[in-house]
């Protein structure tokens, strides 16, 4: 897991991926070679061997901690294969604990909800 790097926060449905909506590409997309200061997780580590490497986008193209970003990374982490389910529950407390911090989300509702 690694530590995404932002500059503020955004409450945006669409990302700044050409006004697609979030939910409609997979794990928020990317305009270009992928900036893995914008993911929390990397199969090769920090820094990535490849941009393929990257899961769990969370920070958008404007450099904004992205709350639909959020939640679509944690639907990702719902479906990642080869992901036993201790490090998933760490991710997802991350993910959790990014919302309620930065976005007010209740956490007794994220923590009850499955994300789906």
């Amino acid at each position: 897991m690694h530590e995404p790097r932002w500059r503020g926060t955004a409450d945006s449905d669409v990302n700044a991926v050409n006004g697609v909506r979030v939910e409609e590409i997979e794990d928020g997309g990317a305009t270009g070679p992928a900036d893995p200061a914008h993911y929390l997780l990397s199969r090769s580590g920090f820094p990535p061997d490849d941009d393929a490497d990257l899961e769990l986008r969370v920070v958008d193209d404007a450099s904004n901690l992205n709350r639909e970003l959020l939640y679509a990374a944690r639907r990702r982490l719902a479906e990642l294969p080869g992901l036993d389910p201790a490090p998933k529950a760490v991710l997802d407390d991350r993910l959790v604990e990014l919302l309620t911090t930065h976005f007010d989300e209740g956490e007794r509702q994220l923590r009850g909800a499955t994300p789906q």
